[in-house]
C-alpha cells in the first residue's frame, strides 16, 4: 500500500461528490464535454448517412474519453491530463454494449419464456455491470469482462462499497432517462437536443470518475496498478533517506494540516519551475480544501490551527488580515494565549503587545488570562526598551485585578523594572 496521505485517507465516493464535480469542472475536460454536445448539431444535417457516421463517431468518443477518465482516476491521477491513452481503444465503446446486448438477449430468450429467470439474471447483470466496466477498462478485452467468474470477484472483493456503487450506478442511469422524459417536447428542437447530449456525456464522464474512484480505493484487493505502487517500487530500490522528496513531504504536512490555500501555492510555485506531474493527484484536494477555508470565517480557522499547534501558520493568518486593514476577532481566549507565548519565543513583541490587547478587549471576563496575557507584553515592551509603558501597564493590571486573579508574577516584575530604572546613588 501506499504511504501517501491521499491514498490513505482517501474516503468511500458517496463523501466526496464535490470532488467529482471539481474534477468534470477542469477546464480541458469540461470542453470536450461540451464540444461533443455541440457536436451534435451536426445531426441537423439532412442526410442519413452523415447522421449515421455522427451518431457513431459521438458515441465512439464520449465512450473512449468516459473510458480514459475511469482509467487514469483507478490509477490515482486526480488531475485531468489531456492527452489521448493510447491503451484504450478506439471501439471501446462497442465493447462496453456487450452488456447491454447480453442484457437484450436475455430478455428475448430467457425472460419472454420463464420470467422468473430471466428476471433473476437480469438483476444480476444489472448488478455487475461496474464490475463489467472495471474489467472492462483495465483489460480492453470483451471476453474477460463479460466473465460473470471474474466480475464476481471484483464485486466481492470491494465489498460494502460495490453496493452502493450499483444502486448509484442504477440512480444515474434513471436520472438521465427522467429528465429526457420531462424535458420531451418543451424546448425548440435543436436546443433540446444538444442540452440532453450534454446531460448524457456530463452524467456518462461523471459516473465513470466514480467507478475508476472507487477502482483506486480497492485497488490493493484488486491487484490493481496504481501510481502509488509504482512510486512505492521505486523508492524500494534506492536509499530511503536519498528518495525522500521534501516537496512531498511539504504538501502532505499541509493538507494533513487543512491548509489547502497553501499547498496549493506551493503545487503552483513547484509545477511552473519544474515538470512534476507527480504532484498533480494533490491539486484538487488542496482546491477542494482552500475552497473550504473560504467558506470558513478567519475565526474558526484560526481556531483549526491553533488547535493542532500550526502557531506559524496561525500568525500568518493573522498578518495577512492586518495588512488588509483587519484583525481577527478570535472566538476562544484559548486561541490567544499560545500565540502570544510563540511570539514572545520568536522576539515578535510587537504582535505580543497587540495580541494583549485582542484579549483584554474581546475577553474581559477573563480576568486571569488578561493578566497572564499582560504579563507577557510587559515583557515584549521592556525589550523594546519601552520601560515606562511597561510599568505603567503592570501597575494598572494589578490596581484591576488584584482582587479577581492572582497578579503575584505582575507584582515581582514591576519590583524588578522599577530596580533596574532606580538611577545609582552618587
Amino acid at each position: 500500500m501506499s504511504t501517501t496521505h491521499i491514498y490513505n485517507d482517501t474516503p468511500p465516493f458517496w463523501r466526496r461528490f464535490g470532488f467529482f464535480f471539481a474534477y468534470i469542472r477542469q477546464e480541458k475536460l469540461f470542453f470536450q464535454v461540451t464540444l461533443l454536445a455541440l457536436l451534435n448539431l451536426l445531426l441537423a444535417v439532412p442526410s442519413f448517412i452523415i447522421q449515421i457516421t455522427v451518431q457513431i463517431s459521438l458515441f465512439l468518443a464520449s465512450y473512449k474519453l468516459a473510458f480514459e477518465v475511469l482509467s487514469s482516476m483507478s490509477r490515482g491521477e486526480f488531475q485531468y491530463r489531456d492527452s489521448f491513452a493510447y491503451h484504450v481503444t478506439e471501439l471501446i465503446g462497442f465493447k462496453a454494449l456487450g452488456m447491454p446486448v447480453l442484457q437484450l438477449l436475455l430478455f428475448i430468450f430467457v425472460f419472454r419464456y420463464d420470467p422468473l429467470t430471466g428476471a433473476s439474471l437480469l438483476l444480476l447483470t444489472t448488478i455487475l455491470t461496474p464490475a463489467f466496466l472495471m474489467v472492462l477498462a483495465e483489460s480492453q478485452s470483451l471476453i474477460n469482462a463479460l466473465n460473470p467468474l471474474t466480475q464476481i470477484q471484483v464485486a466481492t472483493r470491494i465489498g460494502g462499497e460495490y453496493a452502493l456503487l450499483t444502486v448509484f450506478f442504477v440512480l444515474i442511469s434513471g436520472l438521465n432517462l427522467l429528465i429526457r422524459y420531462v424535458l420531451n417536447g418543451v424546448l425548440p428542437a435543436l436546443i433540446e437536443v444538444v442540452l440532453l447530449a450534454w446531460l448524457l456525456y456530463f452524467l456518462l464522464v461523471f459516473s465513470f470518475s466514480v467507478i475508476g474512484y472507487v477502482m483506486y480505493r480497492h485497488a490493493h484487493h484488486l491487484g490493481h496498478e496504481t501510481m502509488d505502487n509504482l512510486e512505492d517500487r521505486q523508492s524500494a530500490k534506492s536509499n530511503t533517506a536519498s528518495n525522500h522528496d521534501p516537496i512531498k513531504q511539504r504538501i502532505e504536512d499541509l493538507l494533513a494540516a487543512g491548509d489547502g490555500q497553501q499547498a496549493l501555492s506551493v503545487i503552483n510555485e513547484i509545477s511552473e519551475s519544474e515538470q512534476r506531474d507527480d504532484l498533480n493527484r494533490y491539486r484538487l484536494d488542496a482546491q477542494q480544501l482552500a475552497k473550504r477555508q473560504q467558506a470558513v470565517s478567519p475565526a474558526e480557522r484560526l481556531h483549526e490551527l491553533v488547535k493542532i499547534k500550526q502557531y506559524r501558520q496561525a500568525m500568518q493568518l493573522f498578518n495577512e488580515h492586518h495588512a488588509n486593514g483587519h484583525l481577527i476577532r478570535p472566538t476562544y481566549v484559548s486561541d490567544v494565549n499560545p500565540l502570544i507565548r510563540y511570539n514572545l519565543q520568536n522576539n515578535n513583541h510587537d504582535w505580543v503587545v497587540r495580541l494583549y490587547k485582542l484579549t483584554a478587549r474581546n475577553f474581559p471576563k477573563y480576568h486571569q488570562d488578561i493578566v497572564d496575557a499582560g504579563h507577557i507584553a510587559a515583557q515584549s515592551l521592556y525589550q523594546l526598551n519601552q520601560t515606562d509603558k511597561a510599568r505603567r501597564l503592570l501597575q494598572r493590571l494589578i490596581r484591576q485585578y488584584q482582587q479577581t486573579a492572582n497578579t503575584n508574577q505582575l507584582k515581582s516584575y514591576l519590583i524588578g523594572i522599577k530596580q533596574k530604572q532606580k538611577k545609582p546613588t552618587q
